[in-house]
């Protein structure tokens, strides 16, 4: 298992790219679609604070938009709090890479259901449609039981939400090539035995630390 050091990947190019970064910006659309997703980051970002969510800082939110517009995926998973900041960030990105043509979907699990329903709220008021998110109030680990292998670009999920080994193992299942992203930890998947042989471990100091698992 590669460590991260050399980063094959080329994540931590992205890295710098992201440093001092404002909000995700959508690439396409008129001023008016940009404002109303930066209207509608700003009220999701103050939801959550009031909510007691912790939501990823602009450079890490600028990360996730990266990684999404990367993977060329049109669905990925989200596990945590503050639905409604990192569903816009990685709905960005999707739409950004498909020309503004077809948003994509955030499957986004969250145990609490006020911050389902201010998820919800943030993507419709972003303008994207209320069905490029889909909030489910459950233990994680059940529903990405559920989920289809192979199907998601990414995954990201907060520390403290599911165990290293099964977030690995599954999240890996799920995004078939793409990444397992961690906020808020530098070191999450550090200690987990068995990951693939073509596994790699980067380490961003974004936020309160980044951990993404490739494979």
């Amino acid at each position: 298992m590669g460590s991260g050091e050399a980063d094959p990947t080329g994540l931590s190019a992205l890295y710098e790219q992201c440093l001092g970064s404002a909000e995700p910006d959508r690439a396409t659309g008129d001023d008016s679609e940009k404002s109303a997703l930066a209207e509608a980051l700003r009220v999701a970002r103050e939801e959550s604070s009031e909510l007691g969510g912790h939501a990823p800082d602009a450079n890490a939110t600028a990360l996730l938009q990266l990684l999404a517009s990367m993977s060329q995926a049109s669905s990925a998973v989200y596990i945590g709090s503050a639905p409604g900041v990192v569903a816009l960030s990685i709905l960005t990105g999707m739409s950004s890479a498909a020309g503004g043509t077809k948003p994509g979907m955030v499957t986004a699990i969250t145990s609490d259901p006020h911050h389902s329903e201010a998820g919800k709220k943030a993507v419709k008021a972003a303008g994207f449609p209320a069905s490029s998110c889909r909030v489910i109030a459950a233990r994680p680990l059940e529903v990405m039981g559920k989920l289809a292998a192979g199907t998601y670009g990414l995954v990201v999920a907060h520390d403290g939400e599911v165990e290293a080994k099964a977030l690995a193992t599954r999240g890996l299942e799920l995004v078939g090539g793409g990444a397992v992203v961690v906020l808020d930890s530098i070191s999450f998947f550090d200690d987990v035995d068995g990951l693939p042989e073509s596994a790699r471990i980067t380490r961003l100091p974004l936020g309160d630390g980044m951990s993404i698992l490739t494979a």
